[in-house]
C-alpha cells in the first residue's frame, strides 16, 4: 500500500467517525422536529388550540406572571370579585372584561353588578339573566353604587345621582341624599393567590409549546441559533454521507476492475 493511499484511507476513516458522531447528534434534533412537526400537523385532533398549560414549572419558563388587580363586593354569602380581566361569581367565570367594577346589590330576586357603563343582572345563584347597556337606558360613566332607603339601585354618576325603577329598565333623577353606598371588600391573600393561579393557568396554549419547540425558541435566543446549526448540521450530515457513498461505489468499481484482470 502506497503513502498515498495510506494517507486517502486514514482520510476516510476519520470522515466516517465524523460522520456517525454527528449522526448521533442530528439523530436528537430529527425526533425533537419530527414528533413536534406530527404533532403540529394534529393540532385540531389533539386539541393543542384549546387545551391551556396548567403545568407551574412550563408557566415559570415562560415567566408568566399574571397581574391580578382584585375589586370585591359581597353580596350576601357571594362574592363578586373583578381580576382586571374578567368578572367572577365566588370562583365562577362569568364573562371576560376590563371595564371598572362598580358595586353589586341585591334587589330583590336579583343581583345588580354595575361596571362603568354595563351593568349585569344575576340570579342568586349566579346565572346571567340580561346584560344591559346606555341602549337599555341605563345611565352612562357609573361612579358608585347603591341602594335608597326603600332598597331601589341608585347609581353616582358625572352628572348626578340616578334611580332605577322597580324594573332597572328605566332612571330618574334622585335627589335625596339618604344612599347607602356599598363599599369594596379587601381581597385576602390566599384569595389573590388562588386566582393569580387560575389566571396564569388561561394564558399559554400548548400550540404555542409545541411551534417553540418546534423552531427552538422554547430556549429564547439560544434556542433559535440551535435549531440553525442543527440544520447546519444535517448538511453537512447529508453532504459526508453523500461523499462516502460515492467513495464506496469507487472502492466497488476498483475491486471489479481488479477481479477482472485475475
Amino acid at each position: 500500500m502506497t503513502r498515498h493511499s495510506r494517507k486517502r484511507r486514514f482520510k476516510l476513516k476519520s470522515l466516517y467517525v465524523w460522520h456517525r458522531i454527528l449522526g448521533l447528534w442530528a439523530a436528537v434534533f430529527v425526533l425533537i422536529l419530527s414528533f413536534s412537526g406530527i404533532m403540529l400537523n394534529h393540532t385540531e385532533k389533539l386539541g393543542l388550540d384549546r387545551n391551556y398549560v396548567t403545568q407551574d414549572w412550563l408557566l415559570d419558563w415562560y415567566g408568566i406572571r399574571p397581574d391580578i388587580d382584585l375589586t370585591v363586593f359581597h353580596v350576601g354569602s357571594h362574592r363578586i370579585v373583578h381580576t382586571g380581566k374578567a368578572l367572577l361569581f365566588d370562583d365562577r367565570h362569568l364573562i371576560p372584561t376590563e371595564e371598572p367594577l362598580i358595586g353589586a346589590v341585591q334587589t330583590g330576586p336579583v343581583i345588580f353588578v354595575a361596571m362603568r357603563n354595563s351593568a349585569l343582572l344575576l340570579t342568586m345563584r349566579g346565572r346571567l339573566v340580561e346584560r344591559l347597556g346606555p341602549a337599555s337606558g341605563l345611565p352612562a360613566m357609573m361612579l358608585k353604587l347603591g341602594t335608597d332607603p326603600n332598597g331601589r339601585v341608585v347609581v353616582a354618576t358625572a352628572g348626578g345621582l340616578m334611580r332605577a325603577d322597580g324594573s332597572l329598565l328605566k332612571w330618574h333623577k334622585y335627589t335625596a341624599t339618604a344612599v347607602r353606598w356599598v363599599r369594596p371588600s379587601r381581597a385576602d391573600p390566599a384569595l389573590r393567590d388562588r386566582l393569580a393561579r387560575k389566571a396564569r393557568a388561561r394564558i399559554l396554549k400548548w400550540q404555542q409549546v409545541v411551534l417553540d419547540l418546534h423552531s427552538g425558541r422554547i430556549l429564547g435566543r439560544t434556542g433559535v441559533v440551535v435549531m440553525d446549526l442543527s440544520a447546519i448540521l444535517l448538511i453537512l450530515l447529508s453532504v459526508s454521507g453523500f461523499y462516502l457513498w460515492l467513495q464506496g461505489k469507487k472502492r466497488q468499481r476498483r475491486a471489479a476492475r481488479k477481479r477482472k484482470h485475475k
